[in-house]
């Protein structure tokens, strides 16, 4: 696992990327059991939202369904750790797996 913490760390260093962390003392979120992705494109074309879940993959395009997804995903952002911080939360986690302090 460590690997993968590592990892984040040196891809959150891209200027594209921007990693949050939601610790567990955060509380309860909107979203504890789903996974989507928020499409934005360049130009004329409208965003979108791929999700997965029990049934499957779906693309949501209907601008009320990516509305709902923005808002649920700015409630997740400001539930977060800003990026520093984040990106100390999973140092930490990687030192202590490593045994270290």
């Amino acid at each position: 696992m460590t690997p993968q913490l590592d990892r984040l760390i040196e891809v959150s260093r891209l200027p594209n990327v921007t990693i949050q962390v939601i610790p567990y003392e955060a509380g309860a979120h909107p979203a504890p059991d789903t996974n989507f992705s928020i499409l934005e494109f360049n130009g004329s074309a409208p965003d979108m939202v791929y999700t997965e879940g029990l049934f499957g993959w779906i693309f949501l395009e209907q601008p009320g369904d990516v509305e709902r997804y923005h808002r649920v995903f700015e409630i997740l952002r400001t539930a977060a750790l800003n990026e520093e911080d984040s990106i100390a939360f999973i140092a930490k986690m990687a030192r202590d797996l490593r045994g270290g302090s």
